[in-house]
């Protein structure tokens, strides 16, 4: 009896490291992206207009967007993985902007004007490398993961508003806000999770969930104030999935 139980617990044993064995080591995936929360910003520039200081004040509301994301994940024991994912999105922007010009004639009489701009610029492109915890069901994958970041910003920023006025120069009125791009790195962090299917040992499709964040300091030119961004958020992604 105690001979019989050996063999069916060795059996057992041997069964589970060969379908262990047989697992895929390697995933890669193909993702279209969304970003889903949005983030806020604000920028301020002076300049020098009749002998005095100008400013031009500006409120920037980076919205959702879409992007892509691609992943290699390698599972280096059993449920766990390390995984290295990068991707890029690009969010619809604008700018409120309320601009102060001195007076032609008088000190200390600037005159205000406002605005918004639209359709600005803002791409904010992602590496993540993540320890992955794997699990699986059927044809069903799950995973959760955490890991550093690494983030790359360029966003438009409003500079000097070009404007026309006529005497008695009491008011003014803006022509252009022009826009210049400004880009940085930064470190940060992510964690999130994710599900996938497979069709076969070899190909699946899956979706994730990935909240992350990193402060930007972007840096204008000269008579502009530093502008802090809070990159990252919500994103979700989802697509093919290749096993090998």
């Amino acid at each position: 009896m105690r001979s019989t139980l050996a063999v069916l617990a060795l059996s057992t044993l041997a069964a589970a490291a060969a379908s262990a064995a047989d697992e895929p080591r390697f995933t890669v995936s193909l993702n279209g992206a969304f970003a889903v929360t949005s983030t806020e910003y604000d920028s301020v520039r002076t300049f020098n207009a009749f002998a005095e200081e100008g400013r031009i004040e500006t409120a920037y509301d980076a919205g959702s967007g879409p992007g892509f994301e691609a992943g290699f994940a390698w599972n280096f024991k059993r449920n766990l993985a390390v995984g290295l994912a990068g991707g890029m999105v690009t969010r619809d922007t604008s700018g409120e902007w309320t601009a102060s010009v001195p007076h032609p004639l008088f000190l200390n009489r600037n005159r205000i004007a406002e605005g918004t701009e639209e359709e600005l610029e803002y791409t904010e492109s992602q590496v993540h490398l993540d320890l992955i915890y794997t699990g699986r069901s059927g044809s069903f994958d799950f995973s959760a993961f955490a890991g550093p970041s690494f983030f790359n910003v360029s966003a438009d920023l409003l500079g000097q508003p070009d404007y026309d006025q006529s005497y008695p120069f009491e008011t003014i009125t803006v022509t252009d806000v022009p826009a210049l791009a400004f880009d940085d790195n930064g470190f940060g962090f992510n964690v999130g999770a994710g599900v996938g299917y497979r069709f076969t040992d070899s190909i699946g499709v899956g979706v994730t969930g990935r909240f992350s964040r990193a402060t930007i300091e972007l840096v204008p030119q000269t008579g502009a104030d530093t502008v802090e961004i809070d990159a990252g958020g919500f994103q979700v992604a989802g697509g093919l999935r290749i096993y090998f």
